[in-house]
């Protein structure tokens, strides 16, 4: 069955929980008209994940692919790693 709350609308009754608006599990799915195997379900999948955290999750999972898509280009194996990934390091000077 598919669920008829969005993501936002789950982590909206989770963080309603947390600050402590409802007095119980019970009262809280009552008021929204879930289960509460369905509140514990979101709970474990969700967890207290903020929005901002979410993004940030998603934007590490990106930028990790993408490194994987240059290393593939470049050195034609996707198993290597592009050396550093930081500031650019040059040799030092040598006194003339």
């Amino acid at each position: 069955m598919k669920c008829r709350h969005s993501k936002a609308q789950i982590l909206a009754i989770l963080r309603e929980y947390d600050s402590g608006e409802a007095p119980s599990v019970v009262s809280l799915c009552a008021r929204h008209r879930i289960s509460r195997q369905a509140y514990y379900y979101w709970r474990a999948k969700y967890g207290t994940e903020s929005a901002a955290e979410q993004r940030l999750a998603a934007l590490e999972h990106e930028v990790r692919a993408l490194r994987a898509l240059i290393d593939a280009r470049v050195y034609g194996n996707p198993d290597m790693r592009l050396p550093g990934y930081g500031p650019a390091r040059y040799p030092a000077r040598i006194a003339a």
